[in-house]
Formats: structure tokens, sequence, C-alpha cells
């Protein structure tokens, strides 16, 4: 789809890049030297308040996620580049209430947590290059290494948002 078609919001989205940290948490076999995401678009976003008593508490259910990301590893000679396509992400977002503004009014300002997660990937394309000796190996494996992200995506996704909403969201 041509991205001047789009909302102003879906250009926003479409030229938006997000930066991927390094993630070392894997140990060195996996470590993640850093990446970049662009060209999201999505198709559909449904919003359910889900607040009880003082605790606000909103889900989303994103469809049609398009996404483009590229990551370095291997202390960068190893690039990986891959595309999602009609995935799905929903997440439930609670944000705990604040009373040091006022003793008797619970502002929605306090703790945010990711309270349920789940995500259904469509990997579109995995190309791995660079000067790494494991690009020939990976690129035999690229079926599989597909089929373990989509199977495992609600795993490799959620892990990873969870911290996120906590510390970029609550700050």
């Amino acid at each position: 789809e041509d991205y001047r078609r789009k909302s102003v919001f879906g250009r926003w989205l479409y030229g938006l890049t997000i930066e991927i940290p390094p993630v070392h948490r894997w140990g060195q076999v996996v470590a993640i030297d850093g990446g970049r995401c662009s060209h999201l678009a999505l198709e559909d976003v449904e919003a359910t308040d889900f607040s009880v008593g003082d605790v606000s508490e909103v889900g989303y259910k994103i469809t049609g996620l398009r996404l483009q990301c590229q990551i370095l590893l291997e202390q960068k000679t190893l690039v990986v580049n891959f595309g999602f396509s009609q995935s799905m992400l929903s997440i439930r977002i609670a944000v705990q209430p604040d009373r040091e503004l006022d003793p008797g009014v619970a502002f929605p300002l306090g703790k945010v947590s990711l309270t349920d997660c789940a995500a259904e990937a469509q990997l579109s394309y995995l190309d791995f290059g660079g000067t790494s000796i494991l690009t020939p190996g990976l690129e035999g494996l690229r079926h599989d290494i597909m089929q373990a992200i989509d199977e495992h995506a609600t795993a490799l996704v959620c892990e990873q948002l969870g911290p996120v909403v906590a510390d970029k969201a609550t700050e």
C-alpha cells in the first residue's frame, strides 16, 4: 500500500524508526548488538476498558500489523533483516493510582504494568548477511527459524515488551 495515501497518523507510523537496544540477556550465543525497525503499519486497533476500582486498565488489540526490522549480531558481523505482515498484538496495560497529589482522588499516574500479552506473528521474510561465519548455516535453517519465530511469537514479544512498558510508560 502506498504510504502517501495513508492518514497523517499512518504516515507518521510508517516513517517512525524504532531503535532496538543491545540485548545480551541470553549470553553471547544470541547477543543482539542493536538494530532498528521501521515501516510500521496497522489495519485496526480495538480498545477495551478493563478498569476496576482505582486501577485504570485498558486492552488493545492491534491487527494487520506490518513492520520491517534489521538487527546486528556477532559483534555486528551478522545482519538479520526480517519483516512481519498481517500480524496481531493484544495487550492489557494497567496504571496504578497515585494518591500523593490529593489523598481523596486516585489519579491514574502511578506505576504502569503489562497485565496480559499475546502475539501472532506472520514473518514474511528473513534474510541473513554480513561477514559472520554463521551466515551460510543460518541461511540453510531459514525455514525452521521462521517457523520457530511464528510458533513462539507470544513469548518472544511479550517477554521483551513487559519491561519496556513498565520502564517507559511509568517515567
